[in-house]
C-alpha cells in the first residue's frame, strides 16, 4: 500500500512539472510537438516560454512559434514547406510575399506563381508575369536591368514583342521605344538606331554617329574628335591617352601615379620553369637548382622550356621566327598566323566584321543582312533575324510567309523556326514548319 501511494505522488508531481514547463525545444524546426508549441530552439529559465524560433517560424508575443506562410528562396527555386516558391521578400509577419524573383507573378494575395512558360518563345521568355494572369507578361527576359535585351519587350497585351525599330538591341516595355542599339550602331534622338561613322573602333555612337561614345578594347574616345584613338603601349584600357586603366600583357602593372603600364621587377614576379624530371609545367619562384626558367615574353601564354622560345601566343598575337610573340596588327584580329599584317580569324564572333582574305584586315561584312562573316568577309556564317543563310547563292534571303526567324535545314533548303506575332505552326503541314494566323 505505501508503494503505490508513493507512485502515485510521484506521477502527480511529474504532471506537475509537465504543465509548467509550457516551453519544449525543438532545433530541428520541425513542427509539432507534445506541448504543441513546435519550432522553438531557445526556452526562458523556467522553460514557460520561447525565447528564439528555429528557421521558417516567427516568435508571437505570447511567447508561442508560429510556421511562417510566407518563406524566402533565396535562389528563387519553386516549392518550400510552405508551397509559395519564388518569394524573394516576404513582410515583417512573414504571412504574405512582397517581392518575387524573376520569372514569378506576385498574386493579389500575396504569393508567388510562376509565369507560363508555354506562352513564349524558347529563345524568349517571359521574366515577370501578373501573377493573377501568368499568361500576361510584363517583363522579357534580358540582361539589361530595366530593359529587355536581344530586341523584346513587353507589349501592352502582355506579350513579347519585337522592338519597332531596326537594330534595336533593348526597347521599354509597353511602348517599345528602343534605348540601346547593337554595337557599332548609336541610339538617335528619334528612336531609331544608326551605324556609326567610325565603325571599325567604336561600340556606340548614342546621338551622333559621328561621335563614338565607346570603343572596342585598347581604345577610348576622343572628346574633340569624336573619334576612337588608340590607347599607350600595353595598355588595355584606358580614358586618354595619357591615362591607362588596366594594362595588358603579362609582366606589366598599372602606376596608379602616372597612369602608366609598367614592366614589373623579376623579382616580383612568377617565373615559369620546367624540368623533364618533374614532368608537367609548373610554376614556381627561381629557386637556383639548376632548373631552367623565366618569365615569359610579352604576348606569349605557355613559355615551359625558356622564358624567350613562346610555345603558345595570346589572342591577337602570333608566334615569331625567333620564338616570340609578335601582336597583329589590326586591333579586331585575334588570330595572324600568316604574319602580323595578315589576319586569319577577327576577334568578335558577335561582330559584322570578317576576314578580307586579300589584305588580310577584318572588315564588316560585305553581304547584306549577315550577323557573321568571322573567316570570310565575303561568306556569311548565319545571317539577321528575318533572313536565312542561302549558300547556293551566296545570300541572306528574306524568310517567306509570315516568318519571324528562319534557318538552314540540312539539305540547304530554307526552314521556319518561328512565326510572327499573331501567326502560328500548322499542325496540318507535315513538314511542321508552316505559319498560319491563330485561330480566333
Amino acid at each position: 500500500m505505501l508503494r503505490a501511494c508513493l507512485v502515485s505522488a510521484l506521477l502527480l508531481l511529474l504532471d506537475a512539472h509537465a504543465a509548467a514547463a509550457a516551453c519544449v525545444l525543438n532545433p530541428e524546426g520541425v513542427y509539432g510537438d507534445v506541448a504543441g508549441l513546435g519550432g522553438c530552439s531557445a526556452c526562458d529559465a523556467t522553460n514557460s516560454t520561447c525565447l528564439e524560433c528555429a528557421e521558417f517560424f516567427t516568435l508571437t508575443s505570447s511567447g508561442d512559434c508560429k510556421l511562417n506562410k510566407c518563406v524566402e528562396a533565396p535562389d528563387g527555386i519553386e516549392g518550400d514547406v510552405t508551397t509559395l516558391g519564388g518569394c524573394k521578400t516576404c513582410a515583417a509577419d512573414n504571412e504574405t510575399c512582397l517581392e518575387c524573383w524573376d520569372f514569378f507573378g506576385l498574386t493579389s494575395d500575396g504569393t508567388c506563381v510562376m509565369c507560363d512558360p508555354d506562352r513564349y518563345t524558347d529563345d524568349f521568355v517571359c521574366a515577370n508575369c501578373t501573377g493573377d494572369d501568368p499568361n500576361f507578361c510584363t517583363d522579357c527576359s534580358g540582361n539589361i536591368e530595366g530593359d529587355n535585351a536581344y530586341g523584346y519587350f513587353a507589349s501592352e497585351d502582355g506579350r513579347c514583342t519585337v522592338c519597332p525599330a531596326e537594330d534595336c538591341m533593348a526597347c521599354q516595355n509597353l511602348n517599345g521605344t528602343c534605348t540601346q542599339c547593337k554595337q557599332g550602331m548609336g541610339l538617335m534622338p528619334d528612336g531609331s538606331c544608326r551605324a556609326c561613322s567610325d565603325g571599325s573602333d567604336c561600340i556606340f555612337c548614342d546621338g551622333d554617329v559621328d561621335t563614338c561614345t565607346e570603343c572596342y578594347s585598347g581604345y577610348f574616345p576622343e572628346p574633340k574628335t569624336g573619334k576612337c584613338k588608340k590607347c599607350p603601349q600595353d595598355c588595355e584600357r584606358c580614358s586618354s591617352a595619357d591615362t591607362c586603366e588596366v594594362c595588358s600583357g603579362w609582366g606589366h602593372t598599372l602606376d596608379t601615379k602616372t597612369g602608366q603600364c609598367v614592366k614589373v621587377k623579376l623579382s616580383l614576379q612568377r617565373w615559369y620553369w620546367h624540368s623533364e624530371r618533374e614532368g608537367p609545367l609548373r610554376e614556381q619562384p627561381l629557386n637556383g637548382l639548376g632548373i631552367s626558367a623565366g618569365l615569359c615574353t610579352e604576348g606569349c601564354t605557355n613559355c615551359p622550356t625558356s622564358p624567350d622560345l613562346c610555345q603558345t601566343c595570346d589572342s591577337g598575337y602570333t608566334n615569331t621566327s625567333d620564338g616570340g610573340c609578335a601582336r597583329c596588327s589590326d586591333p579586331h584580329c585575334s588570330m595572324c598566323e600568316a604574319g602580323v599584317d595578315a589576319c586569319t580569324v577577327c576577334d568578335d564572333p558577335d561582330s559584322k566584321y570578317g576576314v578580307d582574305l586579300v589584305t588580310g584586315k577584318c572588315v564588316e561584312c560585305r553581304l547584306e543582312h549577315c550577323a557573321n562573316c568571322q573567316d570570310d568577309a565575303s561568306v556569311c556564317r548565319w545571317c539577321n533575324d528575318g533572313y536565312w543563310n542561302d549558300q547556293a547563292a551566296g545570300l541572306c534571303t528574306v524568310c517567306k510567309g509570315s516568318c519571324a526567324r528562319c534557318s538552314t535545314n540540312m539539305e540547304g533548303e530554307e526552314e521556319c523556326d518561328w512565326c510572327l506575332e499573331g501567326f502560328e505552326f500548322d499542325d496540318e503541314d507535315s513538314a511542321g514548319r508552316k505559319c498560319i494566323p491563330v485561330a480566333s
